[in-house]
């Protein structure tokens, strides 16, 4: 739990400096017109594995901006749908192990202890190729207030 506790803490940290550089390129607005998205909540991306939401709230001292802490649980031989996110992402696996193809960067397998940083805007997809164990991570993710953090890509 200790670990827990630094690394969301750690993120809290990297994140708010991170989010700075939008506010100066008009953000993730800018993110989605130079994309072609219209209409985002069309295109909203909505796993469908077990999701536990543990924070959503704005983020302090970064005007418009929310920050998602959530626990997702992946069954056995799980594939995720392919899709991206508009701002930045880390991942922490709990336990298990998550398998990730990234569009730009192929295939990465992260283990339980691990942590990985997803491109932002990659299309990228999730999976729990393991038979024997289910995979269980945290992610933290911060983007723009009342706007998607997933989009679908086809």
């Amino acid at each position: 739990m200790r670990k827990l506790t630094i690394f969301i803490l750690s993120m809290i940290f990297v994140i708010s400096g991170f989010t700075s550089l939008y506010a100066d390129d008009g953000g993730m607005d800018k993110y989605r017109r130079d994309r072609g998205m219209t209409d985002v909540s069309e295109q909203e991306y909505k796993p469908k594995v077990k999701a536990t939401s543990l924070v959503e709230a704005p983020l302090v001292g970064v005007k418009g901006k929310t920050v998602i802490i959530k626990h997702f649980e992946f069954p056995l031989g799980h594939i995720g749908g392919k899709h991206s996110h508009p701002g930045p992402v880390f991942v922490y696996v709990l336990e298990g192990k998550l398998t990730i193809d990234t569009e730009g960067a192929g295939r990465q397998t992260i283990s339980a202890g691990e942590l990985y940083q997803e491109p932002i805007g990659n299309a990228m997809q999730a999976r729990n190729l393991s038979t024997t164990e289910v995979t269980k991570i945290i992610v933290f993710q911060v983007g723009d207030e009342g706007k998607p953090m997933m989009i679908k890509v086809e």
